[in-house]
C-alpha cells in the first residue's frame, strides 16, 4: 500500500453560507475507485482525500498495489479521518460511505465513518434541482454549471479494467492514469463547493450537518430538523464522556439521548404570533429555555428561519443539555 500527496499552492474557494456555519471546522473531500459495485465481493483500491492545511490544498491517495492491501489502507484512511470533522462527497451517502463500511466490517476493522459527518453535495442539487435549472444530478453537470469544462481521458469503469491490468505488470505509466483520474475528481469537485453561492442558506441545513463545538466538553452534531405543525424536531449525535442515557418529558419540551448510538431527539413547542409585517410566525419565549427575555422567531410565513437556528444551537442547546443532566 502507497501513499501519495501532492500539494497545490491556491486557495480553496469558501463559500460565505460555508464559512458562517464551518468556520470552526476541518473538513476533506473524498471520493474512493472500486473493483466494482458489490460492497461484498468487490473492494477499495483507492481513495483519495482533499483537504486544506496552512492555506493549501493537500490531496492524498491511498493506493492498494494489489488487492489483497485493502485492509492495510482502510487502517491508515480511518486512523487519518478522525482528523475530520466533516466529510464532503457526492453521492457517499448512498454509495462511498456504506461500501467503506462494509468493507471495514469483512476486513473485522471494528470502526465506521459515523453518518452524521456527512456532506453528500449530491442530495443537496437533488432537492435544489429546480432552482438550478439543472437537467440532471451527475456532478459533472455540476461542475459544467460553475464553468467547469474538461475532457475525462478514462472513466471510472476504464480505471477498473487498467487496475486490473497494473495488479498483473505494475505498469507505473498506468499507475500514474489511475491516480490521475481520482485526482482529478477530487480537484475539481472541490471547486464546485461555490454552487453554495447559488442556494439560499435555509436550504442548507435540509442536508447537510451543523455542528456545535461546546469548548472541550462536547461536540453536538444536528443531523435533522423539521417544524411540524408549531413543534420543533431536532435530531442529531452528541459525542461526550456521559455513560447514561437521558429522558425528559414534560407540555413544553421532550428530550432523549441513547448513550449507545450517541443520538438524540428533541421537541420544543413554539408559539404562534404575528410578526411585525403582520405575517404569522412560529416563535420561542427565550425565557424557557434561558435566563433571557425576548422571543426567538424560527419561522415567519411557512419560511423557516436559519439565523434563529443557528442561534438556538450555538447559545440554547446547551442550556437545555445542561439542565437536563
Amino acid at each position: 500500500m502507497e501513499i501519495f500527496v501532492h500539494e497545490i499552492s491556491e486557495d480553496l474557494h469558501i463559500p460565505s453560507s460555508f464559512s458562517k456555519y464551518y468556520s470552526d471546522l476541518n473538513f476533506a473531500f473524498f471520493d474512493i475507485e472500486t473493483t466494482g459495485l458489490s460492497r461484498k465481493n468487490s473492494k477499495i483500491i483507492l481513495i483519495g482525500m482533499l483537504y486544506v492545511c496552512d492555506g493549501k490544498i493537500i490531496v492524498k491517495q491511498y493506493f492498494c498495489n494489489n488487492r489483497s492491501e485493502e485492509k492495510k489502507m482502510l487502517l491508515q484512511f480511518m486512523k487519518d479521518i478522525k482528523n475530520f470533522d466533516l466529510l464532503i462527497s457526492y453521492n457517499g451517502n448512498a454509495f462511498d460511505i456504506p461500501f467503506i463500511n462494509e468493507r471495514l466490517k469483512y476486513n473485522k476493522i471494528s470502526d465506521s465513518i459515523k453518518p452524521y459527518k456527512s456532506m453528500d453535495f449530491l442530495c443537496l442539487v437533488r432537492r435544489n434541482k429546480a432552482l438550478l435549472n439543472m437537467d440532471s444530478y451527475k456532478l459533472k453537470s455540476v461542475e459544467e454549471l460553475m464553468g467547469i469544462h474538461r475532457n475525462d481521458t478514462i472513466s471510472g469503469k476504464d480505471s477498473v479494467e487498467l487496475y486490473n491490468i497494473y495488479e498483473e505488470t505494475k505498469d507505473e505509466k498506468l499507475l500514474k492514469v489511475i491516480l490521475l483520474h481520482n485526482y482529478d475528481d477530487l480537484y475539481f469537485f472541490s471547486k464546485t463547493l461555490k454552487i453554495l453561492d447559488l442556494i439560499p442558506e435555509e436550504n442548507l441545513f435540509l442536508d447537510f450537518p451543523y455542528v456545535i463545538n461546546h469548548e472541550s466538553d462536547y461536540k453536538i452534531y444536528i443531523s435533522k430538523h423539521t417544524i411540524k405543525g408549531s413543534t420543533l424536531h431536532v435530531e442529531g449525535s452528541i459525542l461526550w464522556d456521559e455513560d447514561n442515557d437521558y429522558f425528559f418529558y414534560d407540555t413544553l419540551l421532550d428530550f432523549n439521548y441513547e448513550k449507545y448510538s450517541n443520538k438524540f431527539n428533541l421537541k420544543i413547542l413554539l408559539e404562534k404570533g404575528l410578526s411585525p409585517n403582520d405575517e404569522k410566525c412560529l416563535y420561542l419565549p427565550l425565557d424557557r429555555v434561558s435566563n433571557m427575555d425576548g422571543n426567538l422567531v424560527f419561522k415567519v410565513d411557512k419560511k423557516i428561519q436559519p439565523n434563529s437556528l443557528l442561534y438556538f444551537y450555538k447559545n440554547l442547546l446547551s442550556n437545555i443539555l445542561n439542565n437536563i443532566k
